[in-house]
């Protein structure tokens, strides 16, 4: 009984000092339970905050609705065409914050016929493109690889018709070229490239697109003009962008316009495109830049792609889907226009 009271008066004594103890002890495991959830879905919540207005896997042609993309040539035409695309760590269409780490995802090689909705068999493609290949190739920096990383054929085994690639948390983007045998033109066949992360819950199971060739004859006089190279047999609503085509011959320096607040031009092309010592120019609904076009540069040809404005009350996609295709591809008050400036 002795020692019992003499640990009640010692406790008596102390008692502020056991508090601070048990409290402190407490704290310790709830911080440490924190950093250890804070830890484990620090990716999850970068994007999490940004739900519904970022998603930080994206393309220039690559998307969650499978659009159609097409080079537009002469009937004439005998060289293999390509499309220059990069896969991004951020959403293109609202560039804010980066992934916080580097992304690995399986980048898969198809063909389909035309419209995408059928796996083509191996003899369908070879009756369309006989032994010829649809190839990939690297870009490092500006630099384009000499040697394919995939070649895919109606022979490929669908085991090997897919690659794993990474995006890199430093670089932001994976940059690749996909080469088209000129055989597609006008046939049945596309080919569907599919980029999917690898073991990311926060991130989109897999973004797509469809590629193939299709022609038109074109009229290149001593000048320039554009237009949409969309069908136009297909309601406005069923596209998520579009591809518009400046051509002609000679050099000329001129103005491409655009609705900003139906449509947005590819961040990368702008770039590319505008003059030296240029911007875009924004006046209310309409932006512009002014490009310097050279047919001895660029085979006579410049090819765009415009995505539909992604804002926040979808004012732009049913402003769009309002619209017919005589007044969105008008050549003078369309969506779209393209003007030579001047001498």
């Amino acid at each position: 009984m002795r020692s019992f009271d003499k640990i009640k008066k010692f406790m008596a004594k102390y008692w502020i000092t056991f508090w601070l103890v048990a409290a402190l002890v407490t704290v310790i495991g709830f911080v440490a339970k924190a950093r250890y959830n804070d830890g484990r879905n620090y990716a999850k919540r970068v994007v999490a905050t940004q739900k519904g207005e970022r998603q930080l896997f994206s393309s220039d042609f690559l998307t969650g609705s499978l659009p159609l993309h097409y080079r537009t040539v002469d009937p004439d035409e005998s060289a293999d065409q390509y499309f220059d695309i990069s896969v991004f760590n951020y959403d293109l269409k609202n560039p804010g914050p980066v992934y916080p780490i580097d992304i690995v995802y399986e980048l898969s090689v198809e063909f389909f016929n035309g419209t995408g909705t059928t796996a083509l068999t191996s003899s369908q493609i070879a009756g369309f493109i006989g032994t010829e290949q649809v190839a990939l190739y690297a870009y490092s920096g500006n630099s384009l690889s000499g040697t394919a990383f995939i070649t895919v054929a109606q022979d490929t085994a669908a085991a090997d018709r897919t690659v794993s690639r990474t995006v890199l948390h430093a670089s932001g983007a994976d940059k690749f070229r996909l080469v088209l045998p000129i055989s597609m033109k006008d046939k049945d066949i596309s080919v569907r490239l599919t980029a999917a992360p690898s073991g990311y819950a926060d991130l989109p199971a897999g973004i797509s697109g469809l590629f193939t060739i299709r022609t038109q004859t074109f009229t290149k006089i001593n000048g320039w003009s554009g237009d949409f190279n969309d069908d136009k047999t297909v309601a406005l609503s069923e596209y998520d962008g579009f591809n518009y085509s400046i051509v002609g011959s000679g050099t000329a320096e001129g103005t491409l316009s655009w609705r900003n607040d139906l449509l947005e031009l590819n961040s990368l092309q702008i770039d590319s495109l505008k003059k030296p010592g240029t911007s875009v120019v924004t006046s209310g609904t309409t932006s512009s830049i002014t490009i310097s076009l050279d047919s001895a540069d660029n085979s006579g040809r410049y090819d765009l792609q415009f995505y539909v404005k992604n804002d926040d009350n979808g004012s732009g996609r049913s402003a769009i889907d309002a619209m017919q295709w005589s007044g969105f591809a008008n050549k003078t008050t369309g969506a779209v226009t393209f003007a030579v400036n001047a001498s």
